[in-house]
């Protein structure tokens, strides 16, 4: 009986180690991050989230998934649209989303902490930035990927180069 309740109270501290850690790798599933750096210099932001839906232009429909990530005053996020469903893959700036004539891929949104000025990929008259989104995982909970590319202050003509660029969003 004695070695009974030994293996018991053995088995029973097992399982709630691995429930720890299940639990902490379901936390880890969870967090969500958008980092890159800009000019060389990392900006992290947190709470990220998709927001996705589907649009008309005249008779063709398009699918749009936006990455917002940050808190009011210091934000960041990208896009894709496409005339086909966003999947895992990579879209390009360069390539048009031939619905709605603009990029398939851009960055927007970049405000630089402690400033009002906002950065942007894509702008009707500017030149068009090589901008590279990829999703690396896509599904109903999360997506994940990597980007780069180059933004433009609104209203200016300071450019500035985005490296690294690596996020994890929650639908």
């Amino acid at each position: 009986m004695k070695y009974f309740f030994i293996c018991l109270l053995a088995l029973l501290a097992l399982l709630a180690f691995t429930s720890c850690k299940k639990d902490s790798d379901d936390q880890q599933k969870q967090k969500s991050f958008f980092r890159m750096k800009v000019d060389g210099v990392l900006k992290e932001y947190d709470s990220c989230w998709i927001l996705s839906f589907q649009q008309a232009a005249g008779a063709q429909i398009y699918y749009q998934n936006n990455i917002l990530c940050g808190r009011p005053g210091n934000y960041a996020g990208a896009a894709v649209n496409n005339i086909a469903p966003i999947k895992a893959a990579t879209y390009l700036s360069t390539v048009k989303n031939t619905a709605t004539g603009l990029p398939m891929a851009y960055l927007g949104a970049y405000r630089a902490p402690g400033s009002d000025d906002i950065y942007i990929s894509y702008q009707a008259g500017w030149p068009l930035y090589d901008i590279s989104i990829t999703f690396t995982e896509y599904n109903s909970e999360y997506a994940t990927g990597k980007f780069s590319g180059k933004l433009r202050l609104i209203g200016g003509s300071k450019v500035m180069e985005v490296t690294e660029g690596e996020f994890r969003a929650l639908n």
